[in-house]
């Protein structure tokens, strides 16, 4: 059975190896990695350099490792990835902003 998380999706600033994709749809973060659509391909095992800004304008820095893409149209790509290395200030500020939006997400009314 495939795992598909249904979250609704973010917008966020993301810095990737230099390169400002702005406004990326996000599909889901978590304190262990983040997805999230480009128009640009990577390739499974490409080791990226992140930076993003969550919602209540906080500030991560991250090393990503690719761990899967698919191609949903033409130039329109889901990136998985896994957080390789994040230092303990931006760990901690994303694992708040996880616990705060995964409490969230449960109070609310289905």
């Amino acid at each position: 059975m495939t795992e598909r998380r249904h979250n609704n999706r973010r917008e966020f600033n993301i810095l990737v190896n230099n390169t400002l994709l702005t406004k990326v749809p996000v599909d889901n973060v978590s304190e262990e990695g983040i997805c999230f659509t480009t128009d640009k391909a990577f390739s499974k095992g490409d080791f990226l350099v992140l930076n993003f800004t969550l919602p209540g304008n906080i500030e991560i820095k991250a090393y990503g490792k690719v761990k899967w893409q698919q191609q949903e149209a033409e130039g329109v790509f889901i990136n998985g990835l896994e957080f390789w290395h994040i230092e303990d200030e931006y760990k901690e500020k994303l694992a708040a902003f996880v616990k705060k939006t995964t409490s969230e997400t449960r109070q609310m009314p289905c």
